[in-house]
């Protein structure tokens, strides 16, 4: 699913892909994205605590 998706989303916007929540707080670490789109049965960080974490953090994500 995540191969499909970059594939359709690639043709139009930046896409980087990430295999687990922990990959993906450090890929937003590297370069803040405009849009997170995440799973929520992710191994490691699930996508609840990958949004949780980048709400808690000014610098990664939104306070909403």
């Amino acid at each position: 699913m995540r191969a499909y998706l970059a594939r359709l989303l690639g043709a139009h916007w930046s896409v980087r892909t990430t295999a687990n929540g922990e990959e993906a707080l450090a890929a937003v670490a590297q370069r803040q994205p405009d849009v997170v789109l995440t799973d929520v049965m992710m191994p490691r960080v699930d996508g609840f605590e990958l949004l949780r974490a980048l709400r808690a953090d000014p610098r990664r994500g939104t306070s909403r």
